[in-house]
């Protein structure tokens, strides 16, 4: 398969994973929030922060340091080495599971209010299961076979969304609610373990005799630690620390909701340019064995296909913003700018993540973790500024400068390093044909209702993008070439009309 075929059919699959458990997020959250309303949300959203951070801080660095030395293995044609890296990547997330889990309950029992003690404990005991399911996903990921992660990932949230539903019809308020979190990941991990078990089982029969190099368990460590660390500092700059200030330097708790609906609003549309990006960020680590150009010729690529998809999904978000919101109901009128401010300053996310795995392919983590330290004192600063006046506003402005840092200030880097070409003119016009989109789809949605406003601006935004694209010449063949070899992963059905839409988009142009 060649290596376009491999990132669409990879995407394709991450992307049926990750939109069905986006499309249960939104009907869920219009739900609650309509049922339940900002304020008793705030205190809830809060918790949930506050586990998912401690959880988060377990599922990154080991997990992500076993996928990459997999990989890497992987690429080599040596599965018995990484089935021992997966080894110990395993024993090694299993000890920290235990510490923090059991640390945490002992936390809850003694500091958290009476009211809330089993709501919490829920919530930490979802850590366990959330913090084991990262390691089989793993096996998954390194053989680039995303197909597999699916199921588990679907029958999770049906397990949610059920528990949901039945604390809805039950009258279990909070707790239901707590519950359904450990109940999706025990389903997941479960199905996860199942579902690899014959790989694991093949690799197993493949390490007979393999040891372990001890430079290669260094390297690991190594890598995990600083992973670990950037990881810290990523849930300071961008990663909801803001709902922290939000409680401490504002008296309306409804602000704790406010932000927090739009940052995973936020986060879900990204979704869209990273499932692109997961599978590419695969296929650049499989390059770690060829040279240091051919990679960061990948990631450049990489991000310019990015942008392409992630910038007229981001724009024409702000310019739905108002019909959109508008199926939470009239009390969650106050997120409307803050989701705004928020999604224009998350579009240098659609670029970041081939920097960042660049530099940690090429273990230039040590940058990563100095670039964190300056957002986050810039995030932070500004948090503490802005919060006491402005809100959860306040906090999107602090947070989203923070995200953009970070994003321009690893790219610098890798162009100083590396001096790649950065494909400059190529961005310059898809970021115009963007800008034109958001501006006409805003137009289309302004003196109509919000229903017929949001379709009428995302057909106009469509037409708008395409027609800009074929205008500046933004692609050119090969870019065509290289995305016409997608079909082949593509449903038959849709086969078709792919071939004509690129063929309109990027007609006979000379070769950039």
């Amino acid at each position: 398969m060649s290596v376009t075929r491999r990132v669409a059919a990879n995407s394709m699959w991450y992307g049926l994973e990750v939109g069905f458990g986006a499309a249960t997020m939104v009907v869920t959250s219009v739900l609650l929030s309509r049922i339940f309303g900002p304020e008793r949300l705030g205190y809830y959203n809060y918790i949930v922060w506050l586990t998912y951070v401690a959880g988060v801080l377990g599922t990154v660095g080991v997990p992500l340091a076993t996928l990459k030395f997999m990989t890497e293995y992987l690429s080599k044609d040596e599965p018995g080495t990484a089935y021992r890296i997966y080894q110990l990547g395993m024993r090694v997330q299993l000890a920290l599971m235990s510490v923090l889990v059991l640390g945490l309950l002992a936390g809850v029992w003694f500091l958290a209010p009476p009211e809330h003690r089993w709501m919490t404990t829920l919530l930490v005991v979802g850590i366990a299961p959330r913090m084991i399911g990262f390691m089989p996903a793993q096996i998954n990921s390194a053989a680039q076979e995303l197909h597999r992660n699916l199921p588990s990932s679907i029958a999770a949230n049906f397990t949610s969304v059920a528990v949901i539903l039945l604390t809805l019809k039950m009258d279990w308020g909070l707790l239901g609610l707590a519950a359904s979190h450990p109940a999706g990941h025990f389903v997941d991990l479960a199905l996860k373990l199942a579902m690899t078990a014959g790989r694991r089982n093949e690799w197993k029969r493949a390490a007979a005799g393999v040891k372990l190099d001890p430079a290669l368990r260094l390297r690991m460590r190594n890598f995990a630690a600083q992973g670990l660390g950037l990881l810290v500092l990523n849930v300071v700059v961008w990663d909801r620390s803001d709902v922290l200030l939000l409680r401490y330097l504002n008296p309306d708790l409804s602000q704790v909701t406010f932000f927090s609906y739009s940052f995973t609003l936020v986060e879900k549309l990204l979704l869209i340019p990273q499932v692109v990006a997961g599978s590419m960020g695969l296929n650049l680590l499989s390059q770690q064995a060829l040279d240091q150009r051919r990679m960061t010729a990948t990631a450049v690529s990489s991000a310019v296909y990015l942008l392409l998809i992630g910038l007229p999904v981001m724009l024409g978000a702000v310019a739905l913003s108002r019909p959109l919101w508008m199926i939470y109901g009239d009390k969650f009128a106050p997120a409307v700018p803050v989701f705004v401010i928020m999604t224009l300053l998350a579009v240098s996310r659609t670029i970041q993540y081939p920097a960042t795995l660049l530099l940690q392919a090429t273990e230039n983590q040590g940058f990563l973790l100095w670039l964190g330290l300056g957002c986050a004192a810039v995030n932070l600063g500004l948090d503490t500024m802005l919060i006491p006046a402005h809100g959860a506003v306040g906090a999107a402005i602090g947070n989203g400068a923070g995200q953009t840092l970070s994003a321009l200030g690893a790219w610098a880097f890798i162009a100083r390093k590396y001096s790649p070409d950065l494909m400059t003119a190529v961005a310059g016009r898809i970021v115009a044909s963007g800008l034109v989109m958001a501006g006409a789809a805003l137009a289309a949605t302004w003196w109509l209702p919000p229903l017929a406003g949001a379709a009428a601006g995302l057909l106009t935004g469509v037409f708008v993008y395409a027609a800009m694209l074929r205008l500046t010449r933004a692609l050119g063949q090969e870019d065509r070439n290289r995305l016409e070899s997608i079909a082949g992963a593509l449903p038959g059905a849709l086969r078709y009309p792919f071939h004509r839409l690129l063929w309109t988009v990027i007609p006979n142009a000379p070769a950039r």
